[in-house]
């Protein structure tokens, strides 16, 4: 099972490497629906698919599994969708972020991560930055508030020998008292080209990107030496320029013909060759003739020329999650608009309820009942419904 991002509108998508975000959350309502509750074998976990609609992205519906754990009292993403990475200087490890949270995790052996952070999708704070130290198990985290314009940096120290399959959500980290003299090392990531950078140098000529007559731009080769030029690409609009170490290489992610297409650039060739025809948003090199990246699909290790390549986020959920219904239902508006009868989904003398309230939007909680009738919310909402009134109580 994949997360599965659909698009019902067709908008351009801002771009994952953006550190904050572009509308406040007061403008728009972010909120999300629970259903489809599931005890794990145990007893000790309850899993629930997730429906996440944000008004100020309209094109995006993210349908997720999290995960509650009764003991450990954390939540978490069982399919997290990457957004921006980083790669340690082993190579061995990167983290990313999501709109649930911070993860760490294996890149070339056998796929292990665990969740650092989880994150509420509708608060104000977002992940300004994000890193490893040159030792590797211990990173830094940035988060930026802004409502009060704030800025928040932690250091966390990870226990990597505790990275499970699919993702460990229990405590796998600690805070160090003071991490002394240590300098972050993260290999260079390219993301989304702004207006400064519209140019890149390779071995003996350069790529650039030259504004025509029409008021998008040709894509120019420019030997170094002569200064003759030759337009590769005409009528574009650039998204990512990313060279490789030695300057031999580079991938370009252009916007033509109403369609993203991706390109790798030979310099001692001279040739351009299409990829793939989807966006590539960044893009990190891990030698020469291999990068992770993150395009349409999700978080991949690439080889040069070979179109597969290894998927990092190719999440495989728990045995008992597994009949979790990814699908969407088919009508968007009438489902986040209805009236919703309680689920409730019984483990031995416990239950657990997803209690449903319509008001201007269908909220969502979910409640753990005790044999004696004691409840407790163990999964509260995730929304920024303004001027919302206390969630009713209902019996049981």
């Amino acid at each position: 099972m994949k997360i599965k991002i659909f698009r019902y509108v067709l908008i351009p998508l801002f771009s994952f490497a953006a550190v904050l975000p572009i509308f406040s959350q007061d403008d728009f309502i972010l909120f999300t629906h629970y259903d489809q509750l599931t005890w794990s074998p145990s007893g000790e976990q309850i899993a629930f698919r997730c429906l996440l609609l944000d008004e100020s992205n309209p094109g995006n519906i993210f349908v997720n599994v999290l995960i509650k754990d009764l003991e450990t009292k954390q939540l978490g993403c069982l399919n997290p969708q990457p957004e921006r990475f980083v790669i340690s200087k082993s190579k061995k490890y990167l983290l990313f972020s999501s709109i649930y949270g911070l993860y760490i995790q294996t890149i070339e052996s056998e796929p292990r991560a665990g969740q650092i952070i989880f994150r509420d999708p509708a608060v104000s704070w977002t992940f300004k930055d994000f890193g490893f130290y040159e030792e590797t198990e211990t990173i830094y985290v940035e988060r930026y508030n802004y409502l009060s314009a704030q800025t928040n940096k932690e250091n966390f120290w990870i226990d990597v020998t505790k990275m499970v399959r699919p993702i460990n959500f229990n405590p796998v980290i600690k805070k160090p008292g003071k991490v002394k003299e240590l300098k972050p090392f993260n290999l260079p990531v390219d993301g989304f080209l702004n207006k400064i950078q519209n140019s890149i140098t390779l071995k003996n000529e350069s790529l650039i990107f030259v504004k025509n007559k029409t008021g998008d731009f040709d894509m120019v080769l420019k030997d170094s030496d002569s200064g003759r030029e030759k337009v590769l690409v005409k009528n574009c609009r650039p998204r990512l320029l990313s060279a490789n170490p030695d300057r031999s290489l580079a991938i370009v992610s252009l916007f033509e013909n109403n369609g993203h297409v991706a390109y790798l650039f030979n310099a001692e060739a001279k040739k351009l060759t299409l990829i793939k025809n989807q966006r590539y948003y960044s893009v990190s090199w891990f030698e020469n003739h291999r990068y992770v990246c993150i395009n349409e699909d999700g978080l991949f290790l690439k080889k040069i020329y070979l179109k597969a390549g290894k998927k990092l986020n190719d999440w495989i959920l728990p045995e008992w999650c597994q009949n979790i219904d990814l699908s969407f239902p088919k009508y968007l508006f009438d489902f986040y608009n209805r009236e919703k009868l309680p689920e409730k989904k019984s483990f031995n003398e416990k239950s657990a309820r997803i209690e449903y309230q319509k008001e201007h939007f269908l909220r969502s909680r979910i409640v753990l009942i005790n044999k004696d009738g004691t409840r407790k919310i163990i999964v509260d909402e995730m929304n920024n419904i303004p001027d919302r009134s206390y969630f009713r109580d209902l019996n049981h």
